[in-house]
């Protein structure tokens, strides 16, 4: 098994495919244009490149999250994909996402010239040292047709520590021109449901904000997590490369398992998280305030939540309805009853207890509210569970 200091040491060291990268960046020739290059250039970069793919030590375990080890036979860095509007699109076949692989590991290639690109696939951009330049362009559909035009353009700098999620169809380009150690994590659209999603119920408010948010294709949105617990993210990231490159006969549900942990880490920094500029200021506070809810709801009054996150009563709740589809006390109120349920189910409390911990003083009222959503009382629903 690797140890950590032997991964965080192969992550930061240049490959032989971004030496070249970084010998063309110094001589300021790109590599993706090749006709700009003379002849005699362009063979001396061939047979370099030639060599490169020769020599390298392919035995080396952690050469899989080389990204040009993906398609060790061509001499381009990139694998050939298709084009869509002036961009790159790729699928979940040119990263074998596909036939029971869920997630593919890659480190950014360093010195590569910046691609514009959308794919097919859930994406996790990670920065492990050094710092990064993301542009987004996002799509605006047409009224009367399914063709996309160019849409509102936006750009991000990261830091070290700071993650990204990108979603599929969110056209991107990512540019790092030094030695800065970016780790992306490709993952399967279904498996990205069933590992982090089935972490929150379904009816989960914070569930139905992150599927539209990341799976809409009317309106999509990358989500940053800027202030993260660094050493701890960290530390989880490097787990997951090692688990990754081992190839051990139950590694992929490893991989899986780690990744749900990693999101669910990120929850908990939630409320350091940001949306993309194109969309409203006020759907940045969306998931926070679902999280502060869900943390205060058996006291929590809408005078307390707009002051809270700055808002006029008004304002606060035609802006959580708009991107949740409920009002706020509508929220509340249901979340008190799923809190009470799950008491009457795992609990011996009484009804009057239970009608006090969720919030309820009045136990008359409790139970009338609770029959109104479950049909039976209190008492009823949990003698027949």
């Amino acid at each position: 098994m690797l140890t950590k200091q032997q991964t965080e040491l192969f992550l930061k060291e240049l490959d032989p495919m971004e030496r070249v990268l970084k010998y063309a960046h110094e001589h300021g020739e790109n590599l993706n244009t090749t006709a700009s290059l003379d002849t005699k250039r362009l063979d001396a970069y061939k047979a370099v490149l030639s060599y490169v793919f020769k020599d390298y030590d392919w035995n080396y375990k952690l050469h899989k999250i080389c990204a040009f080890s993906q398609n060790p036979t061509e001499t381009s860095h990139e694998p050939e994909q298709k084009t869509r509007d002036m961009r790159t699109h790729m699928t979940h076949m040119d990263y074998s996402l596909e036939n029971g692989k869920n997630l593919c590991i890659v480190r950014h290639n360093r010195y590569a010239p910046a691609q514009m690109h959308d794919h097919e696939f859930i994406e996790l951009s990670y920065v492990f040292s050094g710092n990064c330049h993301h542009d987004f362009l996002a799509s605006e559909s047409t009224n009367d047709t399914k063709t996309s035009l160019p849409g509102h353009s936006s750009s991000v700098d990261m830091s070290e520590g700071e993650l990204i999620i990108i979603p599929p169809g969110m056209a991107h380009q990512i540019a790092v021109y030094d030695e800065s150690v970016i780790i992306n994590i490709l993952v399967n659209r279904n498996t990205f449901q069933s590992v982090f999603l089935q972490n929150l119920p379904s009816g989960n408010l914070l569930y139905q904000f992150f599927w539209k948010m990341i799976f809409s294709e009317e309106e999509s949105s990358y989500l940053i997590f800027k202030k993260t617990d660094q050493s701890q993210l960290r530390d989880y990231i490097l787990q997951l490369v090692m688990e990754y490159v081992e190839e051990e006969p139950y590694g992929p549900q490893v991989c899986e398992h780690l990744l749900g942990i990693l999101f669910l880490k990120l929850m908990e920094s939630a409320k350091e998280t940001s949306l993309s500029p194109h969309l409203p200021k006020a759907a940045e506070r969306i998931a926070p305030m679902i999280l502060y809810i869900q943390e205060n709801y058996q006291k929590l009054t809408l005078e307390e939540l707009a002051r809270k996150f700055h808002y006029s009563r008004a304002n606060i709740n035609n802006i959580f309805k708009k991107f949740t589809g409920t009002t706020i006390r509508q929220y509340i109120k249901k979340l008190r009853l799923q809190k009470a349920e799950g008491l009457l189910q795992n609990s011996r409390l009484s009804v009057e207890e239970i009608s006090m911990k969720v919030g309820y003083n009045d136990i008359s009222y409790f139970i009338e509210q609770f029959r109104i959503c479950y049909g039976m009382t209190p008492l009823q629903y949990r003698k027949n569970k």
